[in-house]
């Protein structure tokens, strides 16, 4: 998929989610938009339907840290989905 269609899905979920304000992809979930674990959670399973995937528990640990930016999840999804 390409790239640019990811970033369109995700920061569409994230400003869903999180904000009505514009995100880049340096923004910061946490520190820039405030989200908890919760709202993470809930974008990774928003992530999950959107791109038809699953994202383990492992993977998850490791990209929905707290200093994660929207860059990296576009990146991840990109990876995922091939």
């Amino acid at each position: 998929m390409e790239r640019e269609r990811v970033k369109e899905r995700v920061v569409c979920i994230i400003n869903e989610r999180l904000t009505d304000d514009p995100v880049t992809e340096e923004t910061k979930l946490e520190e820039d938009l405030g989200a908890d674990s919760l709202d993470c959670v809930e974008i990774c399973m928003d992530l999950e339907r959107d791109f038809n995937t699953n994202i383990t528990d492992e993977e998850f640990d490791k990209t929905f840290n707290e200093s994660v930016t929207v860059g990296k999840i576009i990146d991840f999804i990109c990876e995922k989905v091939g």
